[in-house]
């Protein structure tokens, strides 16, 4: 880690204080070591500018930081159970206009990879697009990450929807 201004400021701090706001938002489960890892590798370099701190303190920029983070990752999470919901509503719903009875439900292996190979094929930003938007990242923060107007990112996600629509994976869309 960079040596900073602080002593207390090391990945084991750290990694306390992620897991002390993860259990506080209450986020402490499956797939946190992963979270952790993320926020670990970002706040790796993370020195306190004074002149953009406007007099907070360093743990108050930390703590803030990694709320956000741990925010979007639950956020990510609920969208994915929330369209593995969706698919499987829509497979029952399939099953009961055909008359077929309905196999035990299994993690639509096949749709899954449908999507991974779109993604894959989509160009660097596309796919970089697709990736913050599974991270539950917002319209405006996309934009700053990849450096264009929030027009521009709903135009390209249009698009990307139009794209999904045409490969018959619209369960994996978003109302």
């Amino acid at each position: 880690m960079v040596a900073t201004q602080h002593r207390w400021l090391t990945d084991r701090n750290i990694t306390r204080l992620i897991r002390a706001r993860a259990a506080r938002l209450g986020l402490l489960r499956e797939g946190f070591e992963d979270v952790q890892q993320e926020i670990l590798m970002q706040l790796s370099g993370f020195r306190l500018d004074p002149q953009k701190a406007t007099d907070a303190k360093e743990t108050t920029v930390l703590v803030t930081i990694i709320d956000r983070r741990l925010r979007m990752w639950a956020r990510a999470r609920r969208r994915y159970g929330n369209r593995l919901d969706h698919v499987r509503e829509e497979r029952e719903a399939e099953s009961r206009a055909s008359g077929q009875p309905q196999p035990a439900y299994e993690e639509p292996t096949e749709m899954i990879m449908d999507v991974r190979q779109s993604v894959a094929s989509l160009d660097a930003d596309d796919r970089r697009l697709c990736s913050a938007l599974g991270e539950g990242r917002t319209i405006d923060a996309i934009a700053a990450e990849l450096g264009c107007s929030w027009h521009t990112v709903k135009r390209r996600i249009e698009r990307l929807r139009e794209r999904f629509e045409e490969m018959n994976l619209n369960a994996w869309l978003c109302g």
